[in-house]
Order: C-alpha cells, then sequence, then structure tokens
C-alpha cells in the first residue's frame, strides 16, 4: 500500500498547474486596453487642463499635429482621433485651442468627446449636422 505523501504530491502539483492556468486565462481580461488608455487621458486632460492657443500644422490619416508654447517652451504634438473621428471637422490645419495638464504640458489634447478646440464646429455634433447649424445661423444672422 502507497503511503499518502505518494499521493499528496502530484495532487499540489496537479493543483498548482491549474491555478497557472487559471491566472494565465483570467488575469489578461483584467489588462486595460490601449483605445481605454487614450480615452482615460483625454477625459482628464479635458477635466483638469488649461487652454492656450495653438496651430494645427498638419492631419495623416487619424492624426492631427499641432503646435503650441507653454512658458516660453514650444511644443510640437500629436493627437490619435482615430476613435473620436466624427468630433473633427473635414479640414481642421489653422488656429486652434489645446488643453494641456499642468504638471505636465506635453500632455496636451486638441479635441476629446466633449471638448474641441478645432475651430469651426461644436464638439460632437456629426458633420451633416454641423453644416446644417452653420446655415440655419448664416440665415438668422
Amino acid at each position: 500500500m502507497a503511503s499518502l505523501s505518494s499521493y499528496l504530491a502530484p495532487a499540489i502539483l496537479g493543483l498548482t498547474l491549474l491555478a497557472v492556468a487559471a491566472a494565465v486565462w483570467i488575469l489578461p481580461r483584467f489588462r486595460v486596453r490601449k483605445p481605454e488608455l487614450e480615452r482615460r487621458r483625454r477625459v482628464f486632460v479635458d477635466t483638469h487642463g488649461r487652454i492656450r492657443d495653438a496651430m494645427v500644422t498638419g492631419v495623416k490619416d487619424d492624426l492631427i499635429f499641432y503646435s503650441y508654447t507653454v512658458s516660453g517652451v514650444e511644443y510640437a504634438a500629436s493627437q490619435d482621433v482615430s476613435t473620436i473621428r466624427e468630433c473633427v471637422p473635414p479640414d481642421p490645419v489653422g488656429p486652434a485651442s489645446i488643453k494641456y495638464a499642468p504638471q505636465n504640458p506635453a500632455n496636451s489634447i486638441v479635441v476629446a468627446e466633449t471638448w474641441s478646440g478645432l475651430r469651426g464646429r461644436h464638439p460632437g455634433t456629426p458633420p451633416a449636422l454641423a453644416h446644417k447649424r452653420t446655415e440655419g445661423t448664416e440665415q438668422a444672422s
């Protein structure tokens, strides 16, 4: 008859492997994805940021390139707008406003879900409605 310890070691090893396999399967589901990290960053800067004048210098694919100056330091930055493309007008190049984090002026945004520094239309307005809003405003004037 085999002793208890000869059954105990394989049981502990099996339970350990099962726990490791469960951790490998479960833990990646708690990791925050890159689009969510970018959304959180935009919300933070939108909520706590300071506003400055900026210049949108170009657009390539889903990136908006812009520059601005804070305390005599000139910053050149870009923002990925792939998840908020509907908030960006067709031609955003030109003067704009940005929001930046006071603790880290390099952390800036030119557009977010609830705010836009891009001139020409209100944030979150689909392009078709923005065009109608502009037409309605011109007619009412």
